[in-house]
């Protein structure tokens, strides 16, 4: 969320005496896809790191011996890696659906746009409801289905265990609460998006007069 700032500077601050051309310049327009890109991917990073999370406290639960701390590193070195290749993967068709136009106005002032085309229509290209559905569902949809899946597992293999192992699952009760304000956040606000996202691939209208629209008064009550 850091890359936000020099963004809002850019484009947002300080500006009522730059020409169109220059606030539409490449090297800003360049700097805004770029930006946007590396943040969908570390937000993706993120959710699949919860996933992974639940699944290893999951695991934890069910392990009825000690495990190695060299193989705690070595599989949380694994699911490190996995989840950041998921989400690189995930931004990938993002990446090749939007790209950078030059538009020449009449008083000869040169701007660049980012072309964002539009879905769930005629109009709209393969390729875009391709991103659009991978994003709702890997970047959305599937992380919080696993959480909740995985959650459930890890409350009723505890439920189980509670009457053998009561010491244990009292010392592990704060991790445990940890985890599940994580998650329930993580749902809160992933699950939602994720469901408005997928509209979008088969509503015609909503990209255009909800998504936008409320992408656009989040950002202005965040930063006002």
């Amino acid at each position: 969320m850091a890359s936000y700032i020099p963004q809002v500077l850019l484009f947002y601050v300080n500006n009522g005496s730059d020409s169109l051309s220059q606030y539409l310049s490449f090297n800003k327009v360049i700097y805004s896809l770029v930006a946007s890109q590396l943040t969908l991917a570390s937000h993706n990073a993120s959710v699949w790191l919860g996933v992974s999370l639940t699944i290893f406290r999951f695991l934890q639960s069910r392990s009825r011996h000690r495990i190695p701390k060299r193989t705690k590193n070595l599989q949380t070195a694994a699911v490190v890696c996995t989840a950041l290749v998921i989400s690189v993967a995930s931004s990938v068709p993002n990446t090749f659906a939007n790209r950078i136009e030059k538009f020449t106005l009449p008083d000869n002032q040169t701007i660049y746009i980012v072309n964002v085309p539009a879905v769930a229509t005629n109009n709209a290209h393969t390729l875009v409801d391709t991103n659009v559905l991978f994003y709702a569902i890997v970047g959305k949809l599937l992380p919080c289905f696993l959480m909740i899946l995985f959650v459930g597992a890890l409350v009723h293999s505890l439920h189980k265990r509670s009457f053998t192992t009561r010491k244990r699952s009292v010392m592990m009760g704060r991790t445990n609460r940890l985890l599940y304000a994580i998650v329930i956040l993580f749902l809160i606000t992933e699950l939602p998006q994720g469901a408005l996202v997928l509209l979008c691939a088969f509503v015609p209208g909503v990209y255009e007069n909800v998504y936008i629209p409320l992408g656009d008064f989040c950002f202005d009550k965040l930063f006002r």
